[in-house]
């Protein structure tokens, strides 16, 4: 095993630098080419060889390791210097020989041919001058042919074109005598065909050339999604300054916001009657994207606040009162004879969804009763046997697990002086609302129900009935209807 004392070469075994050339120069240090000068190369360089290095500085050759690892950092950084660079490629070139102009031109020859090969002098020399004189003659016999070739094809271009201007000056002159041949017909006062085409002097498109436009910006584009379609939408811009440079484009639904770059964010103020005034921000990162714009309904005073005490002949004690003798028929019943009109839908509603104000214009329409099994009578199973709802007409199908119905009754003013007698068919359970207002429910079925109520909910003019219904298996069936039995002042 070799020591750092003994004859153990780092140059050789490491680098793989051949024997005689000691010092390395920083190219053979690098593994480079003489006179490389990529700096990327030379630091890639450098990394691998340090790398390598590297590896035998916890051994033996510790110190020669970091003796080499300080000269391959030497070596790169003359090599990244241009300055150091151009300094020691000048110490590395040979000493330039002698000119011809010499005092000694005799003495400088012998001493250099005598130090660099003493030994071949008569014979090597001569072989090396025909060696390298054989490719010259050969590059000079292809330029020769290359130059041969170009004078050809020149006097060829040169002969097509002096053969074809004899033929273009022998007819300019044909024509030019023809032309003096013709005689000169009389001067025309108004020469029309002088003015038919008249010339245009190519020189004027040429001093007026067309410019293309600049390409136009590419817009901010914003989709809206409005709710309700009759919405009036307006552009405000955040901190209150004009807009002019945004549009809202289209109607109903579906509409749009066009916004030249810079415009964003803006404000969307919606208004509809009987919804609440909105404000939707729009940013940069709605671009491309779908934008809500949603309106609440606007919430309605409470129509029972102004409509004063009920009077009833359980609390009034300066009045007395009667009842009178017959009900009167205001929500029938389905039947052979009536089919009230209800609006009614499926799908979950809002929460105002009973409310005097809620607006069901979208809601389908059907008449009583809504039942599973459409028929005259309408057939309902019991514990033991099938039983036959009498009276019952299933006019409109209900399949669904919930149904919720809506419609508007116009009343008497004497509807508050009086009581109310509800007729229903339900099967699973109801829940009956008038105005707004829960009035009853019913969890159970029940195939001919009445229940007496004061009209406490009810109000003069049109009233709104609405009506939630379930039906959780097996057959279904609602039908709600009221009565009215009037009071009468008397002793």
């Amino acid at each position: 095993m070799t020591t750092p004392g003994d004859s153990f070469d780092p140059y050789r075994f490491w680098l793989q630098i051949p024997d005689g050339s000691r010092p390395p120069t920083h190219y053979q240090l690098l593994g480079l080419r003489a006179g490389e000068r990529d700096p990327e190369v030379i630091r890639q360089a450098t990394l691998m060889r340090s790398a390598h290095v590297r590896n035998f500085q916890k051994g033996e050759q510790g110190a020669v390791s970091a003796r080499v690892l300080e000269e391959l950092s030497e070596a790169s950084r003359v090599l990244l210097d241009p300055t150091l660079r151009s300094a020691y490629d000048a110490k590395l070139r040979p000493p330039t020989p002698a000119a011809v102009s010499s005092p000694k031109p005799a003495a400088a020859r012998p001493r250099i041919f005598v130090e660099t090969e003493p030994d071949i002098e008569e014979v090597p020399r001569p072989r090396k001058r025909r060696r390298r004189t054989a490719p010259r003659r050969d590059s000079r016999y292809a330029l020769l042919g290359i130059v041969l070739l170009a004078l050809i094809g020149a006097v060829a271009y040169v002969a097509t074109v002096a053969l074809n201007r004899p033929t273009e000056a022998k007819q300019a002159p044909r024509i030019e005598a023809k032309q003096a041949d013709k005689p000169t017909a009389p001067q025309n006062p108004t020469p029309q065909k002088a003015d038919a085409n008249p010339p245009t002097p190519p020189r004027l498109v040429a001093a007026n050339p067309v410019v293309a436009p600049p390409p136009q910006p590419v817009p901010d584009v914003i989709r809206l999604t409005v709710d309700p379609p009759t919405a009036i939408l307006a552009l405000e811009a955040q901190d209150g300054g004009a807009v002019a440079k945004a549009a809202i484009e289209g109607d109903g639904a579906v509409r749009k916001i066009v916004a030249d770059k810079g415009m964003l964010p803006l404000v969307v103020a919606a208004a509809a009657p009987g919804y609440k005034l909105l404000r939707v921000t729009i940013v940069a990162a709605d671009v491309g994207r779908v934008v809500e714009v949603l309106l609440s309904r606007e919430t309605l005073p409470d129509p029972f606040a102004s409509a004063g005490p009920l009077p009833s002949p359980w609390k009034t004690k300066s009045k007395r009162y009667h009842m009178a003798r017959d009900f009167h028929f205001l929500l029938p019943l389905s039947s052979a004879g009536d089919s009230p009109a209800w609006r009614y839908t499926i799908v979950q509603p809002d929460d105002d969804w009973a409310q005097w104000g809620f607006d069901d214009s979208r809601w389908a329409q059907g008449q009583a009763a809504f039942a599973t099994a459409l028929g005259d009578e309408f057939k309902v199973r019991s514990g033991r046997k099938g039983d036959l709802v009498s009276g019952a007409f299933g006019r409109t199908l209900w399949e669904s697990p919930e149904l919720w119905l809506r419609t508007a009754i116009d009343l008497p003013a004497k509807i508050r002086i009086g009581q109310i007698r509800w007729n229903y068919r339900a099967d699973d359970a109801i829940t009956v609302f008038v105005n707004g207002r829960e009035e009853f429910t019913e969890l159970r079925a029940t195939w001919r129900a009445q229940r007496i109520t004061n009209p406490e909910h009810f109000l003069p003019g049109r009233n709104v009935i609405a009506v939630h219904a379930v039906n959780k298996t097996g057959t279904g069936l609602v039908d709600v209807g009221f009565e009215w039995l009037e009071l009468q002042e008397g002793r």
